[in-house]
């Protein structure tokens, strides 16, 4: 894999890879509704909660600062609600009014490459209607070129948010 792609991680990869059938259902798709779904009514504010996972010391800290700062940013173009990050412990995080984009990453070394590997998932305190079952496709992109990150970082956050933010991109 060519230094500072992203890539799609799970059955969507393998789908588009093994004929085109990620074309089809997207075909088959109804048009996106103007309403947005359940979940998104009515929020007063979108918070951002990161966690990154590394066996290197001091590696963690520094990629959970990047990776939620540039969420926040990603995630705040044209959004119709305030978006502030969201410290461990704050209570904010189980009010219904809030939404929380839960932002995981590990970092890992299949091969001759580091990869940061991250999953974006909406949560929403309150009752089965605003449950948000499932989140953006899990992502990767390598470390390996310091250069190339950024740009493959903010393409890759940017695509899982147009997955999760029903304001973000197309969905």
């Amino acid at each position: 894999m060519p230094v500072g792609r992203a890539i799609i991680c799970g059955s969507a990869a393998l789908a588009a890879v093994s004929g085109g059938l990620v074309g089809s259902l997207a075909a088959a798709s109804p048009a996106p509704s103007a309403m947005p779904p359940l979940a998104w009514q009515n929020a007063g504010k979108l918070q951002i909660l990161c966690t990154v996972v590394s066996d290197r010391f001091g590696e963690r800290e520094s990629l959970e600062a990047q990776l939620c700062a540039r969420t926040r940013a990603l995630a705040a173009k044209n959004s119709p609600v305030a978006v502030q990050p969201l410290a461990f412990g704050d209570p904010a995080l189980i009010d219904p009014a809030n939404i929380t984009l839960l932002l995981h990453a590990s970092v890992q070394q299949p091969g001759a490459e580091r990869l940061l590997v991250f999953n974006i998932r909406a949560y929403r305190a309150g009752g089965v209607e605003t449950d948000i079952l499932f989140g953006a496709v899990p992502r990767a992109v390598t470390l390996s070129d310091a250069e190339a990150f950024a740009p493959a970082l903010d393409a890759a956050l940017s695509a899982a948010l147009s997955e999760t933010l029903p304001w973000h991109g197309a969905r």
